[in-house]
């Protein structure tokens, strides 16, 4: 079992190593009750944890039915008994698939687990570790896999060595033996000193890929999408207590004290009508989509990079028609604008540029948000 000082002074180590600074740390769950059903077929096909047969009889529920899958041989052992979610920087160890996999491999349980363990830690602070200047791996998400693959296995197997701990090496290096190529990259730079990885890492972080070179650019220009069909009207059958009060009070009407008070009740009226919403309405920016719905409720209000990316070059590649497209008159029924550098440019849907540039708008967003997608495209513009 870990605790959180095991756990804080891991992340610790591992930031020393690497010579990166860990502001916020990761949150680390070790789920010791399920694991991910979609990941076990192919922990059986490619042979890392037991078949219903070699399985412990308490574990035997767990594997039943799980073992005809076609077999991806890509698949990797390490990721999937343990993950680094980096969205949320967070840490999931899968305790009954390490256990079970450590049966299959003949090596010891704990050893185990510490070596997925300190390989999603090397993956967190790879990514989220401040170095000199501040800066974190800002591309990790679109990076390379076999370069972050290798960082997160050569790491770990670097500290081992350094603390002695043979056990661990000789698990990880059992490991290795039934792990794709990428996940074995790190016994050609065994020889290499830490200082020498470093290096190379710090190069690793510094690159920008050629596709989302004008990721920073799209940070810092002030821009926007919006559409909003969202609607509000009292409910007809809903009575509030100044509506009530009201109804009393005409009835009861008989002198200036109770015109008086009407017009008091009257105040209150309005504030606390019920009112009947509808639609849906967001707001996109880099790194964020704002979202209200009476449809559809978000999971999470982040864009990707690729996202990010996307929609500024959607906007940028098509801004001399958007300024030449835009109208005067905001449509009653919904709103749909784009914001460029502090200007705001309305579009109607009637146009028929304006519909293309909102369907590909959908198109981004359909990949992380299909439902949403499904909602906007109900509606009839």
């Amino acid at each position: 079992m870990f605790d959180d000082y095991m756990f804080d002074e891991s992340i610790n180590k591992v930031a020393q190593l690497i010579e990166l600074k860990i502001i916020e740390k990761p949150q680390i769950t070790v789920n010791e009750k399920s694991a991910p059903r979609s990941c076990i077929g192919q922990l059986i096909v490619n042979g890392f944890i037991p078949s219903y047969r070699e399985a412990p009889q308490d574990l035997k529920w767990l594997v039943e039915g799980e073992g005809d899958v076609e077999r991806d041989t890509s698949v990797s052992i390490l990721d999937l008994l343990g993950v680094y979610k980096s969205e949320k920087n967070e840490i999931i160890l899968y305790d009954i698939l390490i256990k079970l996999a450590s049966i299959k491999l003949e090596v010891d349980f704990e050893a185990l687990k510490m070596v997925v363990l300190f390989h999603e830690i090397s993956h967190a602070v790879t990514h989220r570790g401040l170095d000199e200047e501040n800066n974190i791996w800002t591309f990790f998400d679109v990076a390379d896999q076999e370069v972050k693959e290798y960082f997160a296995q050569i790491y770990p197997y670097k500290l081992f060595e350094q603390e002695n701990r043979r056990d661990l090496m000789s698990a990880m290096n059992r490991l290795s033996e039934i792990q794709p190529t990428i996940y074995r990259k790190y016994k050609e730079s065994l020889n290499l000193d830490i200082k020498e990885l470093n290096v190379e890492l710090r190069k690793e972080r510094n690159k920008i890929p050629e596709e989302y070179s004008n990721y920073h650019e799209a940070l810092q220009r002030k821009w926007s999408i919006f559409f909003s069909n969202l609607t509000k009207k009292p409910n007809p059958h809903y009575l509030t207590p100044a509506e009530r009060k009201l109804r009393d009070l005409e009835k009861a009407l008989v002198d200036y004290m109770y015109k008086v008070e009407i017009e008091r009740v009257d105040k209150e009226l309005e504030r606390d009508k019920q009112w009947l919403t509808s639609g849906t309405e967001f707001k996109i920016t880099a790194k964020r989509i704002d979202i209200r719905s009476y449809d559809y409720s978000p999971s999470d209000n982040t864009l990707t990079i690729d996202e990010t990316c996307k929609f500024f070059n959607l906007i940028y590649e098509n801004i001399s028609k958007i300024r030449s497209h835009s109208v005067s008159k905001l449509n009653k029924s919904h709103q749909f604008s784009v914001t460029i550098d502090e200007e705001t440019f309305q579009m109607d849907f009637k146009d028929p540029f304006a519909f293309g540039f909102f369907n590909k708008v959908l198109e981004v967003l359909n990949k992380r948000y299909p439902v949403l997608v499904k909602v906007l495209k109900k509606y009839s513009f």
